[in-house]
């Protein structure tokens, strides 16, 4: 896909005209989006009688709202890096085609152990920094709201996978086991992009050396992760050859 720069959309035309700036449109939207829009909950009428015809369950209708609170957080932590005036660290190529592959080739219980993996930890360690004061206030806020909303998305996901490993049959159940010991091993090697290292004035090479010597570092992944890989493993999705996987990505002891 090609990127329009701001510059090349001042001499790039299709048939309705020059393009415009991306960033002016969007701060344009924006502002509308915060004009005009609506909260579905208080705005309708929930307690209307219900008409003839089909109606969401309440499983359906809570998944469609994990949605939106996605796409919220998304926004959220997008604000806030542009805030802090971070520079972003997008997860090397490989692993971001690799991730490709994974969600590609993903049973239904792989995705919720994947999604469980990407929230579970970071939830163990944003618990620790909103309610510590020497962390920007804002950051605090931020952390506060994600810690919040995703324990009822841990939940649901929790309680879908316990289902779905119940009732996948034994090929759907034995993919899942490498799908995520996969998965973690990825997670674990992506977990902080090393151009941090050099932004931060050290040397890159012997601070990603430091990192993998470091017990204490393992002891921290392992700490949070924890709760999740005894999940998993009550579950039956650290047996065989998924085990091996999360104790080669340093998550499992």
């Amino acid at each position: 896909m090609t990127t329009v720069t701001a510059r090349d959309a001042t001499v790039l035309r299709d048939a309705l005209g020059p393009l415009r700036d991306r960033e002016q449109i969007a701060l344009r939207l924006l502002e509308s989006s915060a004009k005009h829009s609506f909260d579905p909950d208080t705005e309708l009428d929930w307690d209307a009688a219900v008409e003839d015809g089909k109606w969401f369950g309440n499983h359906v209708r809570y998944a469609l709202t994990e949605i939106a609170d996605e796409c919220r957080h998304s926004m959220m932590f997008g604000r806030m890096i542009d805030w802090g005036g971070a520079p972003t660290y997008p997860v090397p190529r490989v692993y971001h085609n690799l991730a490709r592959v994974l969600k590609t080739v993903s049973t239904t219980p792989g995705s919720f152990a994947a999604t469980l993996l990407g929230e579970e930890i970071l939830d163990w360690m944003q618990r620790l920094t909103f309610p510590d004061d020497r962390v920007q206030t804002l950051v605090r806020g931020v952390t506060r709201i994600h810690v919040i909303e995703e324990a009822r998305h841990v939940r649901y996901a929790r309680e879908e996978l316990r289902r779905q490993m119940v009732t996948a049959p034994r090929w759907e159940r034995e993919l899942t086991k490498v799908s995520c010991g996969e998965a973690a091993r990825v997670f674990s090697v992506c977990f902080v992009n090393p151009q941090v290292y050099e932004n931060v004035g050290l040397d890159r090479r012997e601070a990603v050396a430091q990192v993998k010597a470091s017990g204490h570092r393992a002891e921290v992944m392992q700490s949070g992760a924890k709760r999740l890989t005894d999940f998993f493993d009550d579950i039956g999705l650290l047996n065989g050859v998924g085990r091996r996987l999360w104790r080669s990505s340093g998550l499992l002891a």
